[in-house]
């Protein structure tokens, strides 16, 4: 959860979602929930659900605009360039997970499963 916290906290989701827009990573329709929101705390949660749930490109377009819009702390908490492993693959395969087992789990738990049942790197290939 303090990883979740931190980084909802270090996205600046209206910056990050333009970039996306522009790449074709979001639709309209999310692009204006995000920019029309004002509270920046929802806003990056949105946006981070969406991400969770589209294809991996949609997840390489967000990286990609962290990167390019400076918002490098956020960047390195989720990529191999940071001092840390990436959490999202994690997140993703926890994600993927829960899928196949039909459960329908928030972020929140996602994350919590994840840190309550660690998994190692061969898992993710």
């Amino acid at each position: 959860m303090k990883e979740y916290n931190r980084l909802v906290h270090k996205i600046s989701a209206n910056e990050v979602a333009g970039q996306m827009y522009q790449d074709g990573a979001l639709e309209q329709i999310e692009l204006n929930e995000i920019q029309q929101s004002h509270n920046d705390i929802r806003s990056a949660q949105f946006l981070l659900n969406i991400v969770l749930v589209r294809p991996r490109k949609v997840y390489w377009s967000f990286i990609g605009a962290l990167k390019n819009s400076n918002q490098l702390e956020a960047y390195l908490l989720l990529t191999d360039d940071g001092l840390n492993k990436s959490i999202l693959p994690f997140v993703l395969h926890c994600y993927t997970t829960a899928m196949k087992i039909s459960i329908l789990l928030n972020l929140q738990q996602i994350l919590l499963l994840c840190i309550i049942y660690p998994i190692n790197s061969q898992t993710l290939n």
